[in-house]
Parts: structure tokens; C-alpha cells; sequence
């Protein structure tokens, strides 16, 4: 497991690297190092997506009780994803660009999705301060 240790370092080092050398130089949106630096944002998303699903997926497949807790799970996020999309009014806002109507339901659903996770965050940290009081 030393290897992913040594992965991580070297992502680490080459986004230190990165910001070194590009913070300086982005003074304007058409600043070429904004362009290496988003990248390298999407390498590094990329990276830690494959890492998070990747080795939940794999322990998924060797455990069939697993493989139906993450069936159930993936059913879930997308009624949630799903019903937050059909409730998305997608009324246009004003904005100095062409957006269609599309994006406006997809932004909206999005901020539902948001909304909904932050309450349910809070809600479970009410609950879990509630019931440590109620236990003791």
C-alpha cells in the first residue's frame, strides 16, 4: 500500500509545482497557465473519482450483501437526482450569455440536489448530538 502513499505525494508535489509557477502568471481569463491549471483540476478530480468508486466496486463484486447495499444505493441517488430534476422549474435568469432552457432545469436541479444533502448533513448532526444526550 506504499504505493498509493507515494502516488499521493507525487500529486502533491506536482499541484505545489503547479501553483507556484501558475498563480502568478493568471492575471486574465486567456492566461494559458489558467488553461494547464484546470487541467490539471480535472486530472486530479479524475484521479480521486476512480480511487473512491473504484474500490468500493471492486468489494461490491466479491460480496453479494455488498453488491445489493450498492444496487439499493445507486436506486436512491437517482430518484433523488431524478425527482430534484422534475421539480426544476428552469426559469430563465438574466444573463449576458445565450443559455438555454436545458441548462437552466439542469443548474436548478443541481442546486435542489444541494439543498437536500446539506439539510440531511444538518440533520444528522442534530440527531446524532440529540441521541448522545438521550443515551446518557
Amino acid at each position: 500500500m506504499k504505493v498509493f502513499k507515494y502516488i499521493e505525494y507525487a500529486l502533491l508535489a506536482i499541484s505545489l509545482v503547479l501553483f507556484v509557477i501558475a498563480m502568478p502568471s493568471i492575471v486574465t481569463v486567456d492566461s494559458p497557465m489558467l488553461n494547464v491549471t484546470l487541467g490539471w483540476a480535472y486530472v486530479l478530480v479524475a484521479v480521486s473519482l476512480i480511487f473512491t468508486l473504484g474500490f468500493p466496486l471492486v468489494r461490491a463484486f466479491m460480496d453479494k450483501k455488498s453488491l445489493v447495499k450498492l444496487i439499493a444505493l445507486v436506486v436512491v441517488v437517482v430518484v433523488i437526482v431524478g425527482g430534484a430534476y422534475l421539480i426544476a422549474p428552469g426559469n430563465p435568469v438574466n444573463v449576458n450569455t445565450n443559455v438555454t432552457e436545458a441548462t437552466f432545469k439542469f443548474t436548478d436541479a443541481a442546486l435542489f440536489i444541494c439543498y437536500l444533502f446539506v439539510a440531511a448533513a444538518l440533520g444528522v448532526l442534530v440527531w446524532s448530538g440529540v441521541r448522545k444526550v438521550i443515551n446518557k
